[in-house]
């Protein structure tokens, strides 16, 4: 059994991670950059703090809400598709939210109800995201790739802020939401891309022993084993090169 890898950006040796990575980065950025914005335009809207927690709130609140439906969906479908699919309504959302920004829209409730929607639809990929992790890296890199996520929201936390203070005052607010919308189908372009090449064309190998049942193949070109019973993966390579 392989020591599990302790340095936390060992992941990023696989093209696929590091683009799919890159593309949370930019998309975790994007969601602190819209919190700040619509948060800051509440508050000097109505000048209530219970108004703009509401904001904040709405960011959240699904991810406790819809994660579970998510889980679901990803045991059911291509996890994949789920994903990518949640990242695209998502973006549709926060489009929308950007539209009604440049109309010149400021109610609290409107952009609030906006906001749920749109972090409900991203919290129901949220499960897939996490359960594409072990098709894309051997298992004893899985902590690593896991620590990526927690880097990859904390710089978002880290920039968000001010790259949003930034964009707020050169391109206004509609047009900052507007980034964290494309940010949403960057991510899903990603999802389809690494994941496309690295597991559902075949480029990743991997050795499954079925415990407690059967083996019964591949689901979707690969992208995940069904079985009577837990399997484990015991060996992943990643032939679309370093």
């Amino acid at each position: 059994m392989k020591a599990v890898k302790s340095n936390p950006f060992t992941p990023l040796r696989y093209r696929s991670v590091r683009l799919l990575w890159g593309a949370a980065v930019i998309s975790d950025i994007g969601t602190w950059v819209q919190l700040i914005v619509v948060g800051s335009l509440v508050a000097a809207h109505t000048g209530s703090a219970v108004q703009t927690g509401l904001v904040a709130l709405a960011t959240f609140m699904p991810q406790g809400i819809s994660s579970p439906v998510g889980g679901l969906l990803a045991d059911r479908f291509d996890r994949r598709k789920v994903f990518a699919r949640a990242l695209m309504l998502q973006a549709f959302f926060t489009a929308v939210l950007a539209v009604v920004l440049a109309v010149g829209v400021r109610a609290p409730g409107v952009l609030t109800v906006i906001i749920l929607l749109g972090s409900a639809a991203g919290s129901l990929g949220a499960p897939s995201y996490s359960a594409m992790q072990p098709d894309l890296v051997p298992p004893d890199e899985l902590m690593a790739m896991v620590s990526l996520g927690v880097y990859s929201w904390n710089g978002g936390r880290i920039i968000g802020p001010m790259l949003g203070t930034v964009l707020s005052l050169t391109i206004g607010a509609a047009g900052t939401v507007a980034f964290n919308a494309f940010s949403f189908v960057v991510m899903a372009v990603a999802v389809v891309v690494a994941v496309m090449r690295g597991i559902a064309t075949g480029t990743v190998a991997c050795d499954v022993i079925a415990l407690g049942g059967h083996f019964t193949g591949a689901h979707d070109g690969g992208d995940r084993f069904a079985g009577e019973g837990a399997a484990t993966v015991v060996g992943l390579t990643d032939e679309d090169g370093l």
